[in-house]
């Protein structure tokens, strides 16, 4: 984009310089400055619409790295409340053989 621009300038700047009548050159330079200004504004939107991606995209990555996160420690949850569940009921089932004698 920028390279663009410096390629507009330059051929105005030529165009410039070949003209002679004054009217003519300042029609010129406002052509010039009007294009400039164009391409200053086109590149700026370009750099904060890509900031705009940019922050999205990180805020998308940051809500899936939570989601797994929180996937994560419920499955942790899960397997830890399947092993509880495991172990009372052992230790339920060990203490009915104590008090029974039922093998």
């Amino acid at each position: 984009m920028a390279k663009m621009c410096v390629r507009r300038v330059y051929l105005c700047q030529i165009l410039y310089k070949r003209l002679n009548d004054k009217n003519r050159r300042i029609i010129y330079l406002d052509l010039i400055k009007r294009d400039l200004d164009q391409c200053i504004c086109k590149t700026r939107t370009i750099v904060y619409q890509q900031r705009k991606i940019n922050k999205q995209n990180f805020s998308k990555r940051k809500q899936l790295r939570n989601k797994i996160l929180e996937a994560h420690i419920l499955k942790i949850e899960y397997t830890n409340s399947q092993e509880q569940a495991i172990l009372t009921r052992k230790i339920l089932e060990f203490k009915y053989q104590q008090t029974t004698g039922v093998v």
